[in-house]
């Protein structure tokens, strides 16, 4: 086998340990990687040895080294193991590429597993190939007892394709069916084959372990703790689903519009959010509190992109790109630019989620004694309990602004509607299709007593 070498190698070969008993890092890897130490690898494992139903974890601390025989670790890591990279541990080079390919498994199929903490590092670059060594490999001496150069250059050649051709087949391998989430993001193997030497392509910010798909740990949690931060999160979620990682877009951070509404009962915030200056970018996030109010349970919820029929906000949406869900892990409130290591110290600071409610729920709802379901299921969503408030809002604009034929038109407009949302029951998607629809209908009624589309001049 050709050698294709990491950058700074340690000159201690790679020590695997295995013990499937262990709640986690199950299987470890420290030191360089040599060749070899595939087959090494697999010795230490039984001989009939399956991933376990989850799979088991991989661990991984290493400068990197021979690139082929990663790849070879990788494409078998691909099956079914996470990766993992401890506070205070490196992965780089060639163990980068193994720490990608983690994935576990669950009845469900595989998802991307690869978690490194906010104090470890992980970098990749292009391989390296020693031409010595490979013109070594394949070359014949001359008579004159010199190494025939037109060999030397097949060889290296050779070890070149055969470098891409392993890291393509990785490359192209995807994490489940939803073809948006391969192991290596080409973003990601575009810019590490652009660093040669000793240049690194570093994952140290919040904004690449976001747009590379890599859970970060070691940090108590973070919450939004200004409307910036809410309109950041739609931002970079926004940048996420158009695939448009630009520094110049990533930085705005102003909002047209904004509407939120916190339910104190489930600890949601639902905010609407139109950014300034970019038509079509759009949002609507759910952000659900843990109890100490310090942290998230799961992942901020975003759908980008919010089209104009499902926009509840007042201002005029011009298509631009599709709409689109995306999870972003709660440090997308911060600037993508925000060191991962600065985490430990941002986190775990409490915050009262009403600081950035602008929307109360529906008076009704606490009025009210007895409800129908539907009326049940809108008191009991944030999502929902913010149409309402909105659809009354608008509402009434409508009413206000229309002779009495127009008002005795709407008012009979608006029962029709309520009949179709009863007949929803508590069935919370055909309700928020009948108040995007409704809200829709209002904002067309407000724009032809204008003359103008609404956010328009």
């Amino acid at each position: 086998m050709l050698t294709a070498l990491g950058l700074s190698p340690s000159g201690r070969a790679a020590d695997f340990t295995v013990d499937l008993k262990r709640a986690d890092c199950q299987l470890r890897m420290d030191g360089e990687i040599v060749a070899g130490d595939f087959d090494k690898f697999r010795k230490k494992l039984p001989r009939d040895y399956p991933p376990i139903e989850m799979g088991p974890t991989l661990c991984l601390n290493s400068p990197g080294g021979d690139f082929v025989e990663g790849l070879n670790i990788a494409r078998f890591v691909s099956g079914g193991i996470s990766t993992s990279i401890a506070a205070g541990n490196a992965c780089e080079s060639a163990c980068g590429w193994i720490f990608l390919a983690g994935l576990s498994r669950n009845r469900a199929g595989t998802e991307l597993s690869r978690t490194m903490d906010a104090r470890a590092t992980l970098s990749f670059h292009a391989p390296y190939i020693d031409p010595d060594k490979a013109a070594t490999a394949a070359a014949t001496p001359t008579t004159s007892g010199s190494l025939d150069l037109k060999a030397s250059i097949q060889a290296y050649n050779q070890a070149v394709g055969e470098i891409g051709r392993d890291l393509l087949a990785l490359a192209q391998k995807y994490a489940t069916l939803d073809v948006s989430q391969p192991l290596v993001p080409p973003t990601l193997l575009a810019e590490a084959l652009v660093k040669v030497g000793k240049d690194k392509l570093l994952v140290n910010t919040t904004g690449s372990a976001i747009r590379w798909s890599i859970r970060v740990t070691g940090y108590k949690g973070l919450v939004p703790r200004t409307k910036a931060d809410v309109v950041r999160a739609c931002i970079t979620a926004s940048a996420l689903a158009d695939q448009f990682w630009d520094d110049g877009f990533l930085s705005a951070s102003s909002h047209e519009e904004y509407l939120a509404h916190y339910d104190s009962g489930s600890r949601t915030l639902v905010a609407e959010v139109v950014v300034s200056g970019i038509k079509g970018i759009a949002c609507e996030l759910e952000f659900n509190f843990a109890d100490d109010l310090a942290s998230l349970n799961g992942d901020i919820t975003v759908r980008a992109n919010v089209e104009l029929d499902e926009s509840v906000t007042r201002t005029w949406i011009r298509d631009r790109y599709g709409p689109k869900l995306i999870s972003l892990p709660d440090f997308g409130v911060l600037d993508p630019k925000t060191p991962l290591k600065d985490l430990p110290a941002a986190a775990g600071k409490p915050i009262d989620p009403r600081s950035l409610a602008t929307v109360q729920g529906p008076a009704w709802c606490a009025a009210r004694t007895t409800r129908s379901k539907d009326e049940e299921a809108i008191c009991a969503s944030g999502k929902l309990s913010l149409y309402d408030v909105l659809l009354t809002r608008y509402y009434g604009e409508a009413i206000g602004k229309g002779g009495n034929s127009a008002r005795s038109k709407l008012e009979s407009e608006q029962r029709t509607w309520l009949e179709w949302r009863r007949a929803c029951a508590d069935d919370g998607d055909c309700l928020e299709a009948a108040y995007h629809l409704r809200i829709k209908q209002m904002k067309d009624r407000l724009d032809d007593a204008s003359g103008v589309r609404i956010g328009h001049p």
